[in-house]
């Protein structure tokens, strides 16, 4: 292959959307197979995957490679053909050092010689000068992929990384006329030239464009982040006002409940002081009717007394008539008695009667008649009770 059409080759694929790939000959990344294995490749997965399938599509290339696929594989850029037309050839699969040996006037002098096509080596790597102080090569730096550096040994190139290298020299593997075709290479090269600064240009642009968009993002999710912990913030200030609320509403049925089972209770003991004080009513009723009836009998008796004293005879002093005053005094005495209680047991049951219709059994006065009250009342009736 003559040098001037593999300069050529290698400024169309600068042209192309390329990325670094340890071993890559033009691997259509998404496409076709590449190693996995390799060390660069396993530690750069995630940047590799994102390049894949992409419009245009992704070539991948490393070093030596990008001059063993335009010298010996045969690669045309198609995007239709596996790895864009080349054909690998184990025969052909040099090493940098294979290359390097390709070139018997390898030299670290005369770098203002250098003519375009000639080899440029440094320790594991090596490219090839294209002419106007350029060299491409394939590399993991800068943008990644196959681009054009300044050659650092004869100066820097203004919008280009600088690279300085070790050795350079002529391929047996090219031919180099001995006619000057400068001119006519420095054409195409400042076409090439000026092609790459305005995909570089447009590189710039994108980034740009995806730095204003990263930075719209960044700004879209920290808004969003403070919205959603405000969210977080009022979400739980609702649930403890919630559980608050659930609290004081199992408060408030506790409550209910004591209260009710309170109501019932005294209920029950309303109940049972009712009966109780029934039954002391009843008690006093068979009371009343009981010294009734001892009065009346007390009455018949001193009536009958009475009457046999009046039909003893007059002036008559015998132990009969004394006996018979004398019984007559004690059923007055009696009678005045039972009369007495009679007015106390009706005067008592009227107070009890007047007591429980003013709803004044409330006797420890904390507004409230509950069946301790009952029981006081009840024992303070019992007390006043007269006996039979």
């Amino acid at each position: 292959m003559k040098a001037q059409e593999f300069v050529k080759q290698l400024l169309q694929i600068v042209s192309l959307k390329t990325t670094y790939l340890m071993g890559g000959f033009g691997c259509r990344l998404g496409l076709d197979w590449y190693s996995e294995s390799y060390a660069w490749n396993a530690e750069h997965a995630a940047e590799l995957n994102l390049l894949k399938n992409t419009d245009p599509i992704t070539f991948g290339f490393d070093c030596v490679c990008l001059l063993k696929a335009v010298l010996f594989f045969g690669f045309e850029g198609d995007p239709n053909k596996e790895f864009g037309g080349s054909v690998y050839r184990a025969d052909r699969d040099f090493t940098i050092q294979t290359m390097l040996d390709s070139c018997p006037d390898l030299t670290d002098k005369r770098w203002d010689e250098i003519e375009p096509g000639e080899f440029v080596w440094m320790n594991g790597h090596i490219g090839a000068y294209v002419g106007n102080g350029l060299c491409v090569e394939a590399t993991p730096s800068w943008k990644s992929g196959v681009q054009l550096s300044a050659l650092g040994n004869i100066g820097n190139v203004n919008g280009y990384p600088t690279r300085t290298w070790t050795k350079h020299g002529h391929s047996r593997f090219l031919e180099f006329d001995t006619v000057d075709w400068q001119k006519e290479y420095s054409a195409l090269l400042d076409q090439y030239t000026a092609l790459e600064k305005t995909r570089t240009a447009e590189k710039e642009a994108v980034q740009k464009t995806i730095d204003g968009l990263t930075r719209e993002n960044t700004a879209l999710t920290r808004e969003v982040k403070e919205k959603s912990e405000a969210l977080q913030i009022a979400l739980r200030t609702h649930e403890e006002a919630l559980s608050e609320l659930n609290d004081k509403l199992l408060e408030e049925e506790e409550k209910t409940a004591v209260a009710q089972a309170e109501a019932k209770s005294a209920a029950s003991e309303a109940q049972a002081a009712k009966q109780e004080v029934e039954k002391t009513k009843a008690d006093f009723q068979g009371l009343i009717q009981f010294l009734q009836e001892e009065n009346k009998k007390l009455e018949v008796k001193v009536e009958e007394l009475e009457k046999e004293l009046s039909s003893s005879g007059d002036g008559d002093t015998s132990d009969t008539e004394e006996n018979y005053r004398k019984q007559v005094l004690d059923l007055k005495v009696q009678l005045e008695v039972n009369k007495k209680k009679y007015e106390e047991t009706i005067s008592l049951k009227e107070e009890i009667i007047a007591n429980l219709k003013a709803n004044t059994g409330d006797i420890n006065g904390d507004g409230k008649v509950t069946f301790a009250d009952v029981i006081e009342l009840l024992l303070m009736v019992l007390k006043k009770k007269p006996n039979n």
